[in-house]
């Protein structure tokens, strides 16, 4: 996990016997405690028990170890390992899904059971690595994900002679010190028995991905717990979650999430990398989670391939530095087998290799590049003169960049070809998108958010959100959202607004933003980041933006049209209209 050395750390070791953690905000004793990890690699584990069997030794190997092609171990690796994973039996989970049913003490069980059975493979990969390389001290990290205590879940099982009820902050806390009580116990009895003996317990993990200000009085006696016993409480915050108070509610490792792998639309651009970093500089974070991953699908809809995704992530790591920082977290571990083994990925794998040792130059980058332009022309992604012009590019960043565009250029095609054959209009569903006569069409506004005559495109008025600096993030914070609109299946529903933005929007990636969240029956099924469209730079003057939602298979009986804002500064908003498109 990483973040710049000059950020003060929280905790400090005071008992020899037991590394538990003092409160002291200008401690430094976290990075140097022997519970630190540098390079912690994500390992999934099913709490269901589902696919357990891929974690053999010799998968693990891969990661405890650098191996060659033949799989025989060079030198060291990763040295951390986050044991992580939520899905339970039954369609529960330990995450606070609203289309999961919340756990039950039991699923929190059968997490611990499966998570420690693969800390002993762990162990045995290190006991086989260890002998390969004549190092009988090598030994892995262990960082083991904990459940979130779901207020949904009343009826949570028997903790110390009765059923706890989760929607009271009480018995939320007293689950929480029972699972770390109860993985602490069991890994200590497995350790007796001497099946994890070559990997070491050091930290525990917040596994969901906000800390809301409703659990931080949970958050905070859990981190004291987990303190209490001697490790360590780590946390990666999703998009617009980091918070800038981590040391007061006791993390002591916080790596940001930058997921430009992501397929959420409309596609995360290739800035999120120095955006996301200066969070964690401006936080006084960790660092980055990378994700050298080797997933073919589901990826942001401004790329081709995972290649693209891995290279990104390794330019980015020099460019901006990331070698500063004490630590870093890696998405994830499943992949980095089949990426060694097979000679056409080999690649990826040595040179990610090189920059978890410190060793990766521009070279190196540079010959990755290669190897994925040369994918991208072999799979009949890009032609000759588009390879040619990215080629001759002069850095990595630019290569980058070009190859998004004959995607984007795809995508806006098929856009076009789909919309053509929708040619009877509706007309604008909403009464006064230019804010003239009042807010009628706009039921649900949040602060920061108001008619003004500052700026108006069409008549006097116009909808300003404006923000201060102090929150700044990709979190929306101010937002207004329309009345539900009826719609029908194997429609079209376009949303426009026209925007003004007099200086660029602040410590955001996602700005002023516009987008249509689906409704069935009258509850959500799918959130407006499906059709997001956004803008973060200073507009000159006023700027159309427009967005669009396809009504498919998915249930849909209603849209609801969202104005956002992440960040800090001022935006307006006028001329809006949603429309729904038929074929004749």
């Amino acid at each position: 996990m990483v973040r710049p050395f000059n950020i003060l750390l929280l905790f400090v070791l005071v008992f020899s016997a037991g590394p538990a953690l003092s409160q002291d905000p200008d401690s430094r004793a976290a990075t140097n405690s022997p519970l630190w990890c540098r390079h912690i690699m994500l390992v999934y584990v099913s709490p269901s028990g589902a696919h357990l069997d891929f974690w053999t030794r010799e998968n693990l190997k891969w990661l405890a170890a650098y191996c060659d092609a033949k799989g025989k171990p060079q030198d060291l690796f990763f040295d951390g390992f986050q044991l992580i994973g939520f899905g339970c039996k039954g369609g529960r989970h330990l995450l606070p899904l609203k289309n999961r049913k919340p756990a039950i003490k039991s699923d929190w069980e059968d997490a611990i059971r499966n998570f420690l059975t693969v800390a002993e493979k762990i162990s045995g990969a290190f006991e086989d690595v260890g002998d390969a390389l004549n190092r009988p001290d090598a030994k892995g990290k262990v960082i083991l994900a904990m459940p979130y205590p779901d207020t949904r879940q009343k009826s949570f099982g028997l903790v110390n002679g009765r059923t706890l009820d989760l929607s009271k902050n009480p018995d939320r806390v007293e689950a929480m010190k029972w699972y770390i009580d109860e993985a602490v116990r069991q890994w200590q009895e497995r350790e007796k028995q001497g099946s994890l003996k070559r990997v070491k317990l050091v930290a525990f993990y917040w596994g969901n991905e906000g800390i809301g200000n409703a659990d931080v009085e949970v958050f905070k006696k859990t981190a004291s717990h987990v303190h209490e016993k001697g490790y360590l409480m780590h946390w990666i915050p999703c998009f617009g979650c980091a918070r800038r108070d981590w040391r007061e509610l006791g993390l002591d490792c916080v790596t940001q999430q930058i997921n430009y792998q992501n397929p959420q639309k409309p596609g995360r651009p290739l800035t999120i990398f120095d955006d996301k970093t200066k969070v964690v500089r401006e936080y006084g974070l960790h660092g980055v989670e990378m994700t050298p991953m080797a997933r073919t699908t589901h990826l942001n809809p401004r790329i081709w391939s995972w290649q693209q995704v891995h290279l990104a992530n390794l330019e980015a790591a020099l460019r901006l530095r990331w070698d500063e920082f004490p630590a870093m977290t890696y998405f994830h571990g499943g992949d980095l087998p089949k990426l060694a083994a097979d000679p056409k990925t080999r690649i990826f794998y040595d040179k990610l290799y090189k920059w978890v040792k410190g060793d990766l130059t521009w070279e190196d980058v540079e010959q990755l590049s290669t190897a994925v332009l040369d994918d991208l022309r072999a799979q009949g992604h890009i032609d000759e003169e588009t390879f040619n012009r990215i080629a001759g590019a002069k850095t990595v960043l630019e290569k980058l960049q070009i190859m998004e565009e004959p995607k984007l250029e795809a995508n806006r095609k098929v856009l076009e070809t789909l919309l053509a054959a929708y040619t009877q209009s509706s007309g604008n569903h909403l009464k006064d998108g230019s804010f003239e006569s009042g807010m009628e069409d706009w039921p649900m506004i949040s602060r920061g958010v108001a008619r003004k005559e500052a700026k108006a495109r069409d008549g006097r008025w116009s909808l300003q959100l404006a923000l201060d600096p102090s929150g700044g993030t990709d979190f929306v914070r101010a937002y207004a959202k329309s009345k539900n609109i009826p719609v029908q299946p194997g429609q079209v529903v376009r949303l426009s607004a026209w925007v003004n933005i007099p200086r660029d929007l602040q410590h955001t990636n996602r700005g002023l933003l516009i987008g249509l969240a689906r409704f069935y029956k009258g509850k959500m099924v799918a959130t407006w980041t499906e059709c997001e469209v956004r803008q973060t730079r200073a507009t000159d003057g006023w700027k159309q933006l427009t967005a669009h939602l396809i009504l498919d298979n998915k249930p849909c009986d209603e849209v609801q049209a969202i104005i956002g804002m992440c960040g800090a500064g001022v935006a307006y908003v006028d001329s809006v209209e949603l429309v729904t498109l038929s074929k004749p």
